[in-house]
């Protein structure tokens, strides 16, 4: 090769190796549901096609048609054995039974579609703030995240800068810590939350191993008995945050404000955004406690296929918070594929069925729809 070509070969290559491949359209949807949601928290679908809905902010759970179209209440509110409040999401153990978790208990869905008995989560006993489990191995057991801790002796909640995946046998009375993973980026954990910050995300492997996403250099890491093992970094260019970034992240707290109190105050309120409440979350969200850059993939924004591989979520270029794109790794934490999001819609769940999407209007109301799954991808 001609020596004065290599320079401009050189450049060619790094370009390629950095710029996103192609986005894939996911196409129409297969199915559609007819039921407004007011905050769709959890997708399970059962054997028979049935998906079962949480929808955290009506803390109802639903029953809904496998095909699209109308969906009914399972279960009722109430603290009996098949009684549930405040679902806040569902896992699938073993193949064919869905957990629900709500109030610091565990209901058993059967493959039939009917609530069958409860007990007690053991893990809440840990002390300060307890998640809905995020995924199961084939063994049965469940894996979710304690960010929050209580100190037991003042009684102090405190955000750690390294949050917890813990595991845990329903049914068993103990619970252990199978990895620790980045929270916030520690420069900027020792005062409070903040927006667009360099959070982990994960997944559980049905032999135990969990593969962490790193926010930071974005890479994926396994975790398993035999230790850690790192992928290579995955090409990605920063996007900065700007002003729309921080209006629209603003207005999103307003319309679905968390229920957890800054400084004393609770943000939890209906009545949709309003000047008064904006005028509050720009108190709260001051422009100084902003990255320049966002991460590069949205918190809980890792997903695992039922073949393994791994959905993340990136990080808007525009003021949009939920994300477009989607990168497909593979086991070997490769990117192999993009994926494009249809306008307005944002990944809630992979399952056997499809790709699940929440459709979310100007008023905040929630429709859920199903994708087929994109060929080679499953």
């Amino acid at each position: 090769m001609t020596p004065h070509l290599m320079p401009r070969l050189g450049a060619i290559l790094s370009l390629l190796v950095a710029s996103p491949l192609a986005g894939q359209d996911l196409g129409a949807p297969i199915a559609r549901w007819d039921r407004d949601f007011s905050r769709v928290a959890g997708v399970s679908e059962l054997p028979d096609g049935r998906v079962v809905v949480v929808d955290s902010r009506d803390a109802v759970v639903y029953l809904a048609a496998a095909d699209g179209g109308p969906s009914t209440a399972l279960g009722q509110t109430g603290d009996g054995p098949n009684e549930y409040r405040r679902p806040f999401g569902v896992v699938r153990v073993r193949a064919d039974t869905v957990l629900l978790y709500a109030q610091n208990r565990l209901l058993r869905i059967t493959p039939a579609g009917a609530i069958a008995g409860s007990h007690p989560f053991v893990p809440s006993a840990l002390g300060g703030s307890v998640g809905p489990p995020r995924g199961a191995d084939r063994e049965g057991r469940i894996y979710w995240e304690r960010v929050v801790i209580r100190n037991p002796q003042t009684g102090e909640i405190k955000r750690q800068p390294k949050y917890e995946i813990v595991r845990h046998l329903p049914g068993s009375s103990g619970a252990e810590v199978v990895a620790r993973v980045q929270d916030h980026a520690p420069a900027r954990h020792a005062q409070r939350f903040h927006p667009f910050a360099e959070r982990d995300g994960w997944a559980v492997d049905p032999d135990g191993s969990i593969r962490i996403v790193r926010a930071r250099d974005y890479r994926v890491v396994r975790v398993g008995d035999s230790g850690e093992v790192e992928a290579a970094v995955i090409p990605f260019t920063p996007v900065p945050v700007t002003a729309a970034d921080r209006e629209a992240l603003r207005r999103e707290k307003a319309m679905n404000p968390a229920g957890m109190s800054f400084g004393g105050r609770s943000t939890t309120a209906d009545g949709g955004v309003t000047p008064e409440r904006m005028a509050f979350m720009r108190r709260e969200f001051p422009d100084d406690i902003f990255p320049t850059h966002k991460p590069p993939f949205v918190d809980e924004g890792v997903f695992r296929s039922p073949a393994g591989q791994l959905w993340v979520v990136r990080s808007p270029q525009g003021p949009a918070l939920h994300g477009d794109r989607v990168d497909v790794l593979d086991v070997a934490g490769r990117r192999i594929r993009e994926i494009a999001l249809p306008a307005g819609r944002r990944l809630v769940a992979l399952d056997r069925g499809g790709v699940y999407l929440v459709r979310e209007d100007d008023d905040g109301l929630q429709y859920l729809e199903r994708y087929g799954w994109p060929t080679g991808l499953r």
